[in-house]
């Protein structure tokens, strides 16, 4: 697994702001953002700073309800059907 960090720099003679990528030490060009905007380079340095999302941790919907095999069988016979 990667290290990936980010630093906020300041281009004095563009003045452009960036995220800067490091993975394993190594400045990412592909990974680093440039914008104009103080304010949204550190807003986006926030954002990339946060852990990403486990999708293995977050439980699949049909498995939020579960319901018995005889809750199933009572719902279809009672289902009303126009």
């Amino acid at each position: 697994m990667s290290n990936i960090t980010y630093k906020l720099k300041r281009k004095s003679e563009t003045n452009e702001w960036l995220v800067v990528a490091y993975v394993d030490g190594k400045r990412n060009e592909d990974m680093t953002y440039y914008t104009d905007d103080k304010q949204d380079a550190i807003d986006t340095l926030a954002a990339m700073q946060k852990p990403a999302l486990d999708l293995e941790t977050i439980p699949a919907p049909w498995k939020l309800a579960q319901f018995s095999e005889e809750d199933m069988r009572d719902a279809r016979a009672n289902a009303w059907i126009e």
